[in-house]
């Protein structure tokens, strides 16, 4: 049971569990959203409730987690030492049924990622924050009917070109501060996938990053790739399955990361 309770859990609070009083009852696509069962409720007693008063505080960083829990959040700034009552007292458990037999269910996991402020023979691929010299342009200021339309470029002499792509970044000095470096680059991509997630450093702490900019660049998907190049059949694409064949194929790692052009900038999350 406690295996999977703290997913439910986490997805109970971001996707229905709201602060009490709640509604009792609550339809999605092909599910119900139902009170937890007894059987549920008694295996609370083995969940670990400091690690999810942690994920509630740094999700209530952002400002959506402020706006639909602000009284909760303001009580998660204090240091609980007795965190399960945090979560007994203010939220309410649900179990998601399905109703159909092939429910769909979408949720957010955040990467862990294991890096060093300080870059060395383990930790080697930098993560960067928006580049000082990448430029966004708002067609929309010449072109109206351009509106909410924007470019991402450099200046060169008195021109404006495409930003580096992503393998231009991998291969040049980028004017660009580093938050971090990292031990994966595979893992790194897909942090920029993901757009937010944490890094745990070398000494033991860990830091937060989120989504600052993009290069402008299109996003390709590198599991059509894959396909394309025959590797993987489209029933069988999957994150666990890149992955493996990226693990397994060292040497055609940077081949397939380049075939997705966009990059992703981090800004560190506090």
């Amino acid at each position: 049971m406690k295996a999977i309770l703290l997913p439910i859990l986490v997805l109970a609070v971001f996707f229905g569990c709201a602060p009490k009083p709640v509604a009792l009852l609550k339809e999605y696509p092909n599910t119900l959203m139902l009170p937890a069962s007894l059987e549920m409720l008694e295996g609370l007693a083995e969940e670990n409730y400091d690690e999810l008063f942690e994920q509630f505080r740094h999700n209530c960083r952002s400002s959506r987690a402020k706006k639909l829990y602000p009284a909760t959040c303001r009580l998660s700034e204090a240091n609980l030492s007795h965190t399960a009552e945090f979560f007994q007292n203010h939220f309410t458990l649900y179990q998601i049924v399905p109703t159909a037999e092939k429910p769909i269910l979408t949720g957010y996991y955040e990467p862990l990622l294991y890096g060093s402020l300080q870059q060395s023979e383990r930790f080697k691929y930098p993560l960067y924050a928006r580049p000082d010299d990448m430029l966004q342009i708002d067609l929309a200021a010449l072109f109206p009917e351009l509106k909410n339309k924007r470019v991402r470029g450099r200046l060169v002499g008195n021109k404006v070109v495409p930003y580096f792509s992503r393998k231009a970044i991998n291969q040049s000095d980028l004017n660009a501060s580093v938050i971090c470096y990292v031990e994966s680059k595979i893992e790194r991509f897909f942090l920029e996938v993901q757009g937010s997630g944490r890094v745990r450093l070398d000494c033991g702490d860990d830091i937060f990053v989120g989504y600052a900019d993009q290069n402008g660049h299109p996003y390709r998907s590198i599991g059509k790739e894959l396909i394309n190049r025959g590797i993987l059949d489209r029933k069988e694409v999957s994150l666990q399955s890149i992955k493996a064949y990226l693990l397994e194929h060292p040497d055609d790692v940077e081949n397939v990361l380049y075939a997705n052009p966009s990059a992703v900038f981090f800004t560190k999350s506090h």
